[in-house]
């Protein structure tokens, strides 16, 4: 052996483990289970180039279980230093580590440098390496005469056992072998021994102190096994080998040079687990048997629990090296996690939750309806019996920005459930909602199953978001494989493939959100209920800007969110009516509130740079945001009152339409032009804005009607055809947007109209409809979102066809019909009428129509 001192790196990354000692010169298999460990595994021992020549140190955790993520003030101060010789295990379906780790000598920890990812800490060497030789010199006459009975009792105590046994036999020449340094820490990591007996030794910095320990140890392995002869002399080799060798855990001893390689004539042996009393001593088997226990008391149904005792019966045969183990094993515990029969009890006082709604959600009072609805039939159910009425499906479509989110996380709030989202956006396997089967490498369960396992309950509250996003691919459709999860009449047996067992959803509430209900299938739809989320008015807006937006924004930013909430700070922030106003009118035009949030965002940044500048301790600060300081700190306006000036010629009008985002204002621009054959040729039409089929028929439509009409307009010429010898161009601004939809036929045909007669449209009208060749305007979707985006934009007279007189009077807020003129038409004329400055183009044979 090499006659060089070693030492080890000054710093050192620490293994936290729990109820186990590595002693120097012994090895033993150590579980990895805590995150920081699994860490300290993955990103160093794994990313090392020479993994059988990276040292770490082990330190004892005296918690247990042993700490995780906690920074370890109460750990060990002695650990082992070690090198890993492998590191055995699999990332999938759940990280399970086991490594093998040799002892070299003992450290002290001086300081702990980090704890993230990993600890890492300044260490101090003690003592030598277990391949260093004793000094040549000779040490104390004491030490010597210890060394020598403590080696002479393990020398007896390995005769006294059945030498044919072959791990017997290799002991007994390791003690040939072993110096005098290293006698103590090898027996006392051998021989059995408690926890804190080895944590003696292993705190023993002088070598005397570690003789006198461990001669104990095998005098009493000693006295046992002399107990055991004179008892029973038949069971002579199964209980002194029981009685002697450590048989709670599986140590490989294995002497190693200074460099951490074996040298030659070293061998190596395994101490295996003794079967005694009917039960595995190792660690395996008593995880099996709480395994067990648990599948025993979890309330498995009838199918889960004949599969559990199944697998488990077999998870007993493989050995725990095999792959099939640690995965038959993930399975069994994913069974006994689930939740069969825990459940959470709801929360049925209707008055307590009419006030959480409105104090977490200003206006939604459709939503909030509906929610109420279902909790007074829990509650009325519940008086009754103990039957669980089947949880509805509810889909919330509205755009981006309203809430629909929050909506159900406060929902989940109100009803005392767990909560727990699903985001289905982009999701094009169907695995990902049924899981895959267990035949594949790397399976998993869906994320139905997953997100049951996470609450711990089975009626929590799931948010299926984006469910109108979901793709299609070539594996499988994903919305398919929603139809069994929410449909009420299957749900209650959902077959996850990874699981393979029925599993009861229908305590679950489920709620989706969508932006759009076009794009979510037929069959996948039916199943749910819908109940539209539509965007805010402008005092609606204002309202939730100041109960929510702005409050959350200021403290964000370290700002009070009140005059009153921090008075010794000297600051005052006020952030006008006005001010806010335009903010919401100039700043921003959307249906939610998103956008708005950000502008918030940006004004409490710039209040912020102010105080900061400003000594608040001894001065008072009062800041306050107008109209006039917004240029300054949000820049030029992004929008204006744009109508007034768009509708100041003939042929010209806006009209209404809806999109994902919501409502949006849609100008129509028409033109006439010479033929470019010259002559009475004409009649071309030209279409230009990037239009769907569905708007370029209106458009057709529009100018049939219009020359079938032209004589009652008087614009015929004589009889004359309108189009003889001219052009039409009908032009939809933003024409890098796609449009398409059949509500732009009233508009089209107002700017021609306009176009042809030298009328202007009025300034601040908005329409939609769809039309027919008789003239007749036909309903239109999105009313709601249609009115709110004119009265975002300034509009103060709307459109409408007459059959959607119900859906306004039942949506439109009350603000909305009070600022805003809205009529409702039948026919063409009506729109004509209503539209044009000179509205009495038909004279007295026009059709009145009816205001709101």
């Amino acid at each position: 052996m090499s006659s060089r001192k070693m030492t080890l790196p000054p710093r050192l990354p620490l293994l936290l483990v729990g109820d186990c000692v590595l002693m120097p010169g012994s090895s033993k298999r150590i579980k990895v289970s805590t995150p920081r460990n699994m860490r300290l595994v993955k990103e160093y021992l794994l990313q090392s180039a020479s993994l059988g020549s990276t040292i770490i140190g082990i330190i004892p955790d005296t918690l247990d279980p042993p700490s995780s993520e906690e920074i370890p003030e109460h750990i060990h101060r002695t650990g082992t230093a070690a090198i890993v010789v492998q590191v055995t295990g699999t990332n999938w379906p759940k990280p399970n580590y086991t490594m093998l780790a040799h002892g070299l000598c003992r450290f002290t920890v001086d300081q702990i440098i980090r704890d993230t990812p990993y600890i890492s800490a300044k260490v101090s060497q003690i003592g030598k390496w277990p391949s260093e030789p004793d000094d040549a010199r000779g040490t104390d006459g004491t030490v010597s005469e210890l060394a020598s009975q403590l080696r002479k009792d393990a020398l007896e105590l390995v005769e006294a056992l059945d030498m044919s046994v072959p791990v017997v036999s290799r002991l007994r020449q390791l003690l040939d072998r072993l110096p005098d340094h290293s006698l103590p820490d090898v027996l006392a990591a051998i021989v059995r021994s408690s926890t804190q007996e080895k944590l003696k030794i292993l705190d023993a910095m002088d070598l005397e102190e570690r003789l006198r320990r461990a001669i104990p140890l095998i005098m009493r392995q000693l006295e046992s096994i002399k107990f055991i002869k004179g008892k029973n002399p038949e069971t002579k080799k199964r209980d002194s080998e029981s009685r002697t060798l450590n048989d709670d855990v599986q140590d490989v001893i294995i002497i190693r040079g200074a460099d951490g390689r074996k040298k030659d004539g070293e061998r190596k042996f395994r101490i295996t687990p003794i079967q005694r009393d009917g039960k595995m001593a190792d660690e395996d088997e008593d995880e099996l048997q709480l395994l067990e226990k648990k599948i025993d008391s979890v309330g498995l149904s009838q199918d889960a629990l004949k599969v559990a005792k199944r697998e488990l019966k077999r998870l007993r045969k493989l050995p725990t090296a095999m792959p099939e183990h640690a995965l038959t094993r993930n399975y069994v515990e994913l069974l006994v996690d689930l939740p069969w029969n825990s459940s959470s009890n709801d929360k049925l006082d209707l008055n307590q939750a009419k006030l959480d709604l409105d104090v977490d959600h200003y206006s939604m009072n459709k939503l909030k309806r509906r929610v109420l609805e279902y909790l007074a039939v829990r509650q009325l159910q519940s008086n009754k019996s103990k039957q669980n009425v089947k949880g509805p499906i509810l889909c919330f479509v509205g755009p981006p920005g309203v809430g629909k989110t929050s909506v159900g996380r406060s929902i989940a709030k109100t009803l005392g459930r767990k909560f727990h989202r699903i985001s289905l956006g982009g999701v094009c396997d169907q695995s990902d909602i049924r899981g895959h089967r267990r035949t594949y490498v790397g399976s998993m369960p869906g994320r139905i199953i997953n997100g049951l396992k996470t609450v711990g309950v089975n009626n929590p509250v799931f948010l299926l978001d984006e469910v109108d996003k979901l793709g299609k691919g070539l594996q499988g459709d994903p919305g398919a494989a929603l139809l069994e999860v929410l449909d009420p009449e299957q749900n209650h047996t959902f077959v996850d493939h990874y699981l393979n067992v029925p599993f009861d959803l229908s305590s679950v509430l489920f709620i989706a959100t969508a932006n759009s209900i076009n794009s979510i299938p037929t069959a996948l739809l039916d199943r749910m209920e819908v109940i539209e989320v539509p965007g805010y008015t402008q005092e609606e807006k204002m309202m939730i800007a100041r109960r929510h937006l702005l409050p959350k924004q200021l403290r964000a930013h370290g700002l009070p969110a009140s005059n009153d909430e921090d008075l010794a700070s000297n600051i005052c922030i006020t952030l006008t009516d006005d001010g806010l106003r335009n903010v919401i009118a100039l700043y921003t035009r959307e249906a939610g509130v998103r956008d708005l949030d950000r502008k918030l965002a940006g004004i409490c940044r710039s209040i912020a740079l102010t105080v900061a500048n400003h000594d608040t301790k001894n001065n008072k600060v009062e800041i306050t945001i107008d109209e006039a300081e917004l240029n300054d700190i949000l820049g030029p306006q992004r929008f204006d009152r744009e109508s007034a000036q768009i509708l100041t010629r003939p042929g010209v009008a806006a009209g209404l339409a809806w999109t994902q985002t919501g409502g949006e204002i849609l100008y129509v621009e028409a033109s006439r032009m010479a033929s470019c054959e010259g002559g009475e040729a004409g009649g071309h039409m030209t279409l230009t804005g990037q239009l769907g089929d569905v708007m370029k028929e209106s458009a057709q439509l529009a100018v049939s009607w219009l020359r079938s009409n032209a004589q009652i307009l008087g614009v015929d010429d004589g009889g004359r055809s309108i189009m003889r010898g001219t052009d039409i161009h009908l032009h939809f601004p933003a024409g890098a947007v796609g449009k398409d939809g059949p509500s732009a036929g009233v508009t089209i045909v107002t700017a021609l109209v306009s176009l042809f007669t030298g009328k202007l449209v009025r300034s601040d009208l908005a329409m939609t409809g769809e039309i027919t060749l008789r003239g007749l305007v036909l309903p239109v979707g999105g009313i709601k979102e249609k009115v709110l985006a004119a009265h975002r934009a300034g509009m103060r007279r709307v459109v409408l066809p007459r059959r959607n007189e119900p859906d306004a009077r039942a949506d439109l807020p009350a603000e909305v019909l009070k600022s805003m003129s809205i009529r409702f038409v039948d026919y063409l004329e009506d729109v004509l009428s209503e539209a044009l400055d000179d509205g009495e183009i038909f004279g007295n044979d026009k059709i009145p129509s009816s205001k709101l």
